[in-house]
């Protein structure tokens, strides 16, 4: 049995290692072919029940290859192979901008993001911003926040932008007579 999980450093488990009398191999590598991993690069999973390898543990950025390599008791070989993309980079901190001109009305707010665009008006829940909330819509002053997250579920830095001209307070006139005249 293979299962390769995706996460922060890829997980291999093997179970019935020594079922059948196979010897199993596996390698962890930037190579994506599993023939061409030189004979150094395959290590042995022992024992007859479960064996667990974490894989990565000073992985740069890019794309590995976990292989497997069974040979059974005539010396066939059977290969499997899984990739595996390791990104430890987060994304761009996204851009906030509305119209900053006094109004009486509501402000739409845009935010331009590479990655997937998350907003939020407390810092701490997170909205998507997504077909059906752009753009987002403020009814008062407030402050929003957004940040993108990529598919390794790295977050980029958390931007913010205080909106403070919406103004729907009709000014007080007070017209006092001139008593004298």
């Amino acid at each position: 049995t293979f299962n390769f999980s995706d996460s922060s450093l890829p997980l291999l488990q093997i179970s019935d290692i020594e079922a059948n009398g196979y010897k199993v191999y596996y390698s962890f590598t930037t190579e994506a072919n599993a023939k061409e991993v030189t004979y150094t690069e395959w290590m042995g999973f022992v024992g007859d029940g479960t064996d667990t390898k974490v894989f990565g543990d000073d992985t740069t950025n890019g794309t590995y290859y976990v292989h497997i390599k069974v040979v059974d008791v005539a010396s066939n070989e059977a290969y499997a192979t899984a990739s595996y993309v390791f990104d430890n980079i987060a994304p761009d901190a996204p851009s906030i901008d509305y119209d900053d001109a006094w109004t009486n009305g509501n402000v739409e707010i845009t935010i331009d993001g590479e990655e997937n665009v998350e907003y939020s008006f407390d810092g701490e829940n997170w909205l998507a911003y997504d077909a059906t909330n752009k753009p987002v819509v403020t009814v008062n002053n407030t402050t929003i926040y957004a940040r993108s997250k990529d598919v390794a579920g790295n977050i980029s830095d958390v931007v913010e932008s205080t909106i403070t001209n919406i103004d729907k307070v009709a000014p007080v006139v007070t017209i006092t007579p001139d008593a004298s005249i």
